[in-house]
């Protein structure tokens, strides 16, 4: 499933013959990724995708915040191919995930920022211990995902 999301995540659909009107940019593949990864671990009623037609992307919402977070995942802008997990409405990047080097890292001042600086005061702390709880399920999802070791680092 990871070399798939991999594949996806770099795979130019439109081509001299064909234009498709409708494609999910790259970054969202890895969204797609990390919902049905959540599914297959009996965790996908955990985040909800919605698809915004007028600019054709899709985002995530974490259910235990309710309407609290918007997330997305954003190109890192390097060669290695990786991709930030960031809150779209206060653009603090929660982790990094590199599929083709199997990395993982979590930004814990940012975690921290966001679940207990600014929703801390919104919503109650079992709703924050359950969304940061999810985050930590979808990296222990991605280990058993390949043969070769996850690195993960806060």
């Amino acid at each position: 499933m990871v070399e798939a999301a991999q594949t996806l995540s770099v795979f130019e659909l439109d081509s001299d013959y064909v234009t498709f009107p409708h494609q999910y940019n790259n970054a969202d593949y890895y969204l797609i990724f990390m919902s049905r990864l959540l599914e297959l671990h009996d965790q996908g009623e955990a985040i909800t995708l919605e698809s915004h037609e007028d600019d054709q992307h899709l985002t995530q919402q974490i259910a235990a915040l309710g309407d609290l977070g918007v997330f997305a995942f954003v190109g890192a802008n390097d060669s290695n191919g990786g991709v930030y997990y960031q809150d779209r409405v206060t653009n603090e990047t929660l982790f990094y995930l590199n599929l083709s080097r199997r990395m993982m890292r979590f930004n814990s001042s940012a975690i921290t920022k966001l679940f207990v600086e600014t929703y801390a005061d919104k919503i109650e702390k079992d709703q924050l211990l359950t969304a940061t709880d999810l985050l930590i399920a979808f990296g222990q999802a991605l280990k058993p995902t390949s043969a070769l070791m996850w690195t993960s680092t806060c």
